[in-house]
C-alpha cells in the first residue's frame, strides 16, 4: 500500500512538469506583423523593383526580413528582426544593410496602421525616423520611410515602396 501511495503522489508533482503549456509568442500582442509574413514583389520610384521574403522563425517569436533590392538598387541588400518584447510591451526592430546600416526601431498599431519609429540627430538636429505600413491587406500594402526635423509635427516621406504578394499565399 505504500508503494501505491509514493507512486501516486509522485505522478501528482511529476505530471505538472510534463503538462501542455501555452506556446509562447502565439497570444494577440505577437500578430501585429503576421500581414507581413510571405513572399512579396516590390516596387517604386521610376520602374524600380526588389523582393521582400518575410518568415516567422524562433517558434514564431521572431520575424525574420530578407531585402533583396537588386536590380532597383543594384547590389542592396538588407535584412531585420522583429520581435514583441513583452518586458515593456512593444515591438522592437533592428535593420541590418550591406552598406554598413544598422537602425533600432519601435513599433505598434496605429489605426490602421503599423509604425515603427525612432530617433536620430543630424548636425545636431533631432530627427524622427519611421516606417508606415498602410493600406494593409492579404494581397497587398504600401510602406513608407518617412523623416521629421520640427518633432513629428510634419513628415517627408524619403521613399516609398508597394508590396504585392507573390503567388497569392503566406
Amino acid at each position: 500500500m505504500r508503494k501505491i501511495t509514493l507512486v501516486l503522489l509522485s505522478f501528482l508533482f511529476i505530471s505538472p512538469l510534463f503538462a501542455q503549456k501555452e506556446a509562447p509568442c502565439t497570444g494577440p500582442n505577437h500578430t501585429l506583423l503576421d500581414f507581413w509574413v510571405g513572399d512579396w514583389a516590390l516596387s517604386w520610384g521610376d520602374n524600380k523593383v526588389g523582393t521582400n521574403k518575410i518568415e516567422k522563425i524562433l517558434g514564431g517569436c521572431v520575424i525574420e526580413e530578407n531585402f533583396k533590392g537588386d536590380p532597383g538598387i543594384p547590389n542592396y541588400y538588407g535584412k531585420s528582426v522583429s520581435s514583441y518584447d513583452a518586458t515593456d510591451g512593444k515591438w522592437k526592430q533592428v535593420w541590418v544593410d550591406n552598406a554598413g546600416g544598422w537602425l533600432d526601431f519601435v513599433g505598434a498599431k496605429v489605426g490602421d496602421e503599423v509604425h515603427f519609429s525612432r530617433e536620430t540627430r543630424k548636425n545636431g538636429v533631432k530627427i524622427l525616423q519611421r516606417m508606415r505600413f498602410y493600406n494593409i491587406n492579404f494581397r497587398s500594402f504600401d510602406w513608407s520611410w518617412e523623416s521629421s526635423d520640427n518633432n513629428g509635427q510634419t513628415w517627408k516621406v524619403e521613399w516609398a515602396i508597394h508590396y504585392e504578394r507573390l503567388n497569392g499565399k503566406k
